[in-house]
């Protein structure tokens, strides 16, 4: 199991273009580089864009997390919209998209969001179901 933050969200989802590197990738606020208005956030979006791309099949299971009001995050639909991209490729995909009561893009870094959600993502990484 593979997972992070931020960056480290970023580079784990970077692994599905070499199957068999991981059995599930955790990326909670995954993001590149950018911030706000920045030219550099247009280009994270692309960036993602050609990280799905590059996903190749593989019996991995994959859980993206994204947060309301995140500063790296812009186009949070289209985001969405990409990572669903990967569903007929991955053995699973869990999605948690801007769950209620955790904002900006530090979010996953909160206790409160390990204690409501990080069973369930143990649970999903192992096997278990695609919902929390």
């Amino acid at each position: 199991i593979v997972g992070g933050q931020s960056r480290g969200a970023w580079n784990a989802l970077m692994m599905l273009a070499r199957p068999g590197l991981a059995d599930a990738v955790i990326a909670v606020s995954p993001a590149a580089h950018g911030s706000g208005s920045s030219t550099n956030l247009n280009a994270q979006y692309d960036d993602l864009r050609a990280l799905v791309a590059e996903a190749r099949p593989a019996p991995v299971r994959v859980a993206f997390v994204q947060f309301k009001d995140d500063l790296f995050a812009g186009d949070l639909a289209g985001r969405r919209a990409l990572i669903e991209r990967l569903r007929p490729l991955v053995a699973g995909l869990l999605i948690l998209d801007q769950p209620p009561g955790f904002d900006g893009h530090g979010a996953g870094n909160k206790a409160a969001f390990a204690e409501q959600y990080g069973q369930c993502l143990l649970r999903f990484a192992l096997g278990g179901p695609d919902h929390c």
